[in-house]
């Protein structure tokens, strides 16, 4: 009995231990992402931010009626940050300015949400595929680093 109950706490160790280090990793990558990388920078970025534009009436008709459900969200966190840090009366900060990094930080905040939903959902899909909990947290961390989940993080789309 006492060899079950010190294999069953082994086990929860491990997996608070493992979504410790998932929550510590996207922690440190948002933080340095958001300090290093402009998210206006990508490739077309200058054209969609007319989507944003759009939704908040500023623009006549979005870039591209594709995605438009991304922007709204991006668009979601840029007005609720604006209204909580009293930026709503200055235009410096929604703009089509390249280095406005206040758009930039939403976009990657509004990122890391999606991509935690994502990962919160193949947790549940592992987990109804019956996949052992902790390789199940183990891929997620590997998704964590794994390159071109960063691309999707930091870019716009």
């Amino acid at each position: 009995m006492r060899l079950k109950s010190k294999n069953i706490y082994k086990n929860l160790s491990q997996k608070y231990l493992y979504i410790l280090v998932i929550c510590f990793t996207l922690l440190v990558t948002f933080s340095i992402s958001n300090i290093y990388y402009n998210s206006l920078a990508g490739a077309d970025n200058f054209k969609y931010i007319n989507n944003i534009l759009y939704i908040f009436g500023s623009s006549e008709e979005p870039y591209d009626n594709q995605g438009i459900l991304y922007f709204f969200l991006i668009s979601i966190f840029i007005k609720i940050r604006t209204e909580n840090f009293s930026y709503l009366n200055d235009p410096t900060f929604i703009t089509e300015d390249p280095n406005a990094m206040f758009i930039s930080e939403n976009i990657l905040l509004a990122n890391i949400f999606i991509f935690t939903f994502g990962l919160i959902g193949f947790y549940f899909l592992m987990k109804k595929l019956a996949f052992n909990q902790n390789k199940s947290l183990m891929i997620i961390l590997i998704f964590c680093y794994f390159p071109s989940f960063y691309y999707l993080r930091f870019n716009m789309n």
